[in-house]
């Protein structure tokens, strides 16, 4: 019975033992972490998007856990014990998404979609380089950069980008073939080609010009907004004022010389199979050969232009107006200050000149009358190569400037200036002067008469004559004629200077002559007595004072020598 006690009591004791060595195994050994996939979002994305895992038991060591999209392993960017964060692999397809943790493997209980990229068109079907094209699909990434587009190889531009359509154009070195898009490694291609149009020049209008002729250029596939046709003409570049599909209208280039037009679109060059001749502006005469300031001169020659301000005329160096032009023809004014020298006519920076000089005569005077006046007295002044625009004459008087009241190319009439004083008479047209050869008298404070248009009528071996003349007072002050004498003497040696055969006194009633106002005689009969009228004698007329003193000095100017027999 005690064996058999200590017996039980040993059973026991291992019992406990061994109770005991199994609980304490469960104690020490380490647990098994089982992760859990609770969801994901989003549920469905194309490669390379970012997807959240939330769950439990991840590793908080990214490296700790391996995620696979159907099999393919992701790359996992962030992770906590309940959230990872990985990219949807570029090989991934549709499936379960896996979690895999020390060995412990968690599979989520729906498929993870993984979208596919569709290229369902394209339009236009058809185009030039630089055209813009749009693409319609499903799944395109909504970043430009993640959609790569080429053009039968050859890498687009995308300028705007939405789930369904993108917005590319066509790269200059584009030809035809297939559009492929990759979007996150996955690449698609167009079921058709895109067809590539080549820009042709057929022919151009007119077949010849000078600069700045506008030219119309026929062909195909040009680009309808014109800075992106670059046109050449023989290589310089022109401007493009209009454009369509078919037709350019640009503008002959200032530096432009004959030889082919080329038309660049994106990079395509099309050259014209014939030259466009560049014409060159020619002067071959003009007409008057020389002229003064103001005249008109006729300039003959080829491809002018008709437009008035392209045709920029010059006489040596000197601007011209131009008046009038036809492609072979321009009229032109001598300008004021034009001299001596070759004509020039220049289109748009092209200058042709002449082979000969236009020459602009210098002015002379020949004489002037009266030759004596106070100022405000009107002068005539006879002369040359005067001009005919009155502004374009300066007078002066001694230095001082006068009033030019008319003009004509041989003669001028001006008003005596204020201030004026006995001197020189000048005359200055354009950069040319003539000067009088003697002094002009200035008489001031008095009147004073002069005698002009004398009339004589007589005959042959007459001893009595008729006489008749106007008397102009060209002084300061009132002239009273009835205070005014007239004396003639006869000189019967033919010569001035000779003894006096006769003289006769008569008294002229006229009336009172305010300066610069002028008295038509009546006929006077005078007599020659004692003279021998066949040897001609010359006729004195003398205006002098009646009385004494009202007329000054100056009067030595009034006498005038005529021979009425001749």
């Amino acid at each position: 019975m005690k064996h058999f006690n200590t017996f039980r009591s040993l059973s026991i004791i291992l019992l406990v033992a061994s109770f005991s060595v199994i609980t304490f195994s469960c104690d020490d050994d380490n647990e098994v972490i089982v992760p859990v996939i609770n969801s994901f979002t989003p549920a469905s994305a194309l490669p390379g998007v970012s997807v959240t895992i939330s769950g439990n038991n991840f590793s908080t060591t990214a490296t700790n856990n391996q995620v696979a999209f159907n099999g393919v392993v992701a790359t996992i960017s962030a992770a906590t014990a309940t959230q990872l964060v990985v990219s949807v692999p570029a090989t991934a397809t549709t499936g379960k998404i896996t979690v895999k943790v020390n060995g412990q493997t968690a599979t989520s209980s729906t498929d993870f979609t993984v979208l596919q990229t569709n290229l369902t068109g394209f339009a236009p079907a058809s185009g030039t380089v630089g055209t813009t094209v749009t693409i319609t699909g499903t799944n395109f990434s909504t970043i430009l950069s993640e959609n790569v587009v080429k053009f039968n190889g050859v890498a687009a531009v995308v300028t705007n980008a939405t789930a369904t359509t993108l917005v590319v154009t066509v790269p200059e070195t584009a030809t035809t073939g297939k559009i492929s898009i990759g979007v996150s490694g996955k690449v698609i291609t167009s079921a058709t080609d895109f067809t590539i149009l080549e820009t042709t020049v057929a022919t151009f209008s007119p077949a010849s010009g000078t600069v700045g002729t506008t030219v119309t250029i026929s062909g195909t596939n040009f680009s309808t907004t014109p800075a992106e046709n670059i046109v050449k003409f023989n290589g310089a570049e022109a401007t493009v004022t209009n454009a369509t599909s078919t037709a350019l209208v640009v503008t002959v280039p200032e530096t432009a010389t004959s030889g082919k037009i080329t038309v660049t679109l994106g990079g395509k060059t099309a050259t014209s199979s014939t030259d466009f001749p560049v014409l060159a502006t020619t002067i071959t005469t003009f007409t008057p050969a020389s002229g003064t300031h103001g005249a008109t001169v006729t300039i003959t020659g080829t491809n002018f232009s008709t437009t008035l301000a392209d045709n920029i005329v010059k006489i040596n160096g000197v601007s011209a107006t131009v008046s009038a032009a036809t492609a072979t023809e321009l009229t032109i004014t001598v300008p004021a200050d034009a001299t001596t020298g070759k004509i020039t006519v220049t289109i748009h920076s092209k200058t042709t000149t002449s082979a000969s000089n236009f020459t602009v005569p210098a002015p002379t005077i020949t004489n002037y009358s009266p030759g004596i006046a106070a100022a405000g007295i009107s002068i005539t002044i006879n002369g040359t190569n005067f001009s005919s625009t009155k502004s374009n004459n300066i007078v002066k008087f001694n230095g001082v400037e006068a009033t030019v009241t008319a003009a004509s190319s041989n003669q001028l009439t001006v008003t005596v200036p204020s201030g004026a004083t006995t001197g020189l008479i000048t005359v200055k047209v354009g950069t040319s002067t003539a000067t009088s050869s003697g002094n002009f008298n200035i008489c001031s404070g008095s009147a004073e008469l002069v005698i002009s248009d004398v009339a004589i009528a007589n005959s042959s071996g007459a001893s009595s004559y008729n006489v008749s003349f106007k008397v102009t007072n060209v002084g300061a002050a009132n002239a009273n004629l009835i205070k005014i004498g007239m004396q003639n003497y006869a000189s019967a040696d033919n010569a001035y200077g000779g003894s006096d055969v006769a003289a006769g006194g008569y008294s002229l009633s006229g009336p009172v002559l305010a300066p610069g106002q002028s008295y038509d005689t009546p006929n006077f009969s005078c007599g020659i007595v004692g003279g021998n009228t066949t040897s001609h004698p010359y006729l004195i007329i003398t205006l002098y004072d009646f009385p004494d003193g009202d007329i000054p000095e100056c009067n030595v100017d009034n006498n005038i020598v005529i021979n009425p027999f001749d």
